[in-house]
């Protein structure tokens, strides 16, 4: 499972913004607020993707998270590294590559116009059963990472 896309409404100094992390769409949200709270999300696939496999058979994609000294990508990093629910309004969107589908994780009703060919299947609900928002392995992830990365530094050191 992938995370496409995160709508934070308010961590520290971040406020409703939303980040699209994908490398296989375009997601574009907007909150409205009359005559209710909810999310309007706008789903296309991208036109041009790096073929599948490129980076391997496990390995789906890369996202860089680029930006000037206290422009919050750390704080982006902490907020999904701790998968903190207590903040209200937030939105999250996966795509779970084994069963080619796009799953919806919200605190507010949503109208989704989705343009590409892949079922949506909406996991409010279920997670809310389970205790709020999920962690979908943030701690291995970010491991994964740290390996990476010192892996690449090792790379660079060593020629």
């Amino acid at each position: 499972m992938s995370l496409e896309y995160v709508w934070i409404d308010k961590y520290k100094f971040i406020e409703n913004k939303g980040y699209c992390l994908s490398n296989k769409f375009d997601i574009s949200v907007e909150k409205v607020e009359k005559p209710y709270k909810k999310f309007q999300i706008d789903l296309r696939e991208k036109k041009y993707t790096i073929p599948d496999e490129f980076y391997g058979p496990k390995l789906k994609g890369l996202t860089a998270i680029i930006g000037k000294n206290g422009s919050g990508k750390t704080t982006l990093l902490n907020f999904l590294y701790e998968g903190d629910s207590s903040y209200n309004d937030l939105l999250y969107i996966y795509f779970d590559y084994d069963i080619e589908e796009i799953q919806i994780v919200s605190s507010l009703q949503y109208k989704i116009d989705n343009h590409s060919n892949y079922n949506v299947k909406n996991l409010s609900e279920e997670v809310s059963r389970h205790g709020g928002t999920p962690k979908f392995n943030n701690q291995q992830i970010f491991s994964k990472m740290n390996i990476f990365t010192k892996y690449i530094n090792g790379k660079l050191e060593n020629g």
